[in-house]
């Protein structure tokens, strides 16, 4: 899972994305912002979104395999 969030992350990093604006009328004191305007592309979010999961459960692996290490060395003694 790690890994594919890397993938999906590194390859719509390298795709162009459209910038969005936004504009301020004169003499109003009211800001057009268009809807879903971000600097990075939505693959990219997915793909960070992937690759946190993928480091939690990564890490909930090694620190389960450590506990169960550890247990198995105490009942040992």
């Amino acid at each position: 899972m790690t890994i594919v969030g890397l993938v999906v992350t590194a390859v719509t990093v390298a795709q162009p994305v459209s910038v969005g604006w936004f504009a301020t009328a004169p003499l109003s004191g009211t800001t057009f912002r268009p809807v879903g305007a971000h600097l990075v592309s939505t693959g990219v979010f997915v793909g960070a979104g992937v690759l946190v999961v993928g480091l939690l459960v990564l890490a909930t692996l090694v620190g389960y395999r450590l506990g169960v290490r550890r247990a198995a060395s105490d009942v040992l003694r």
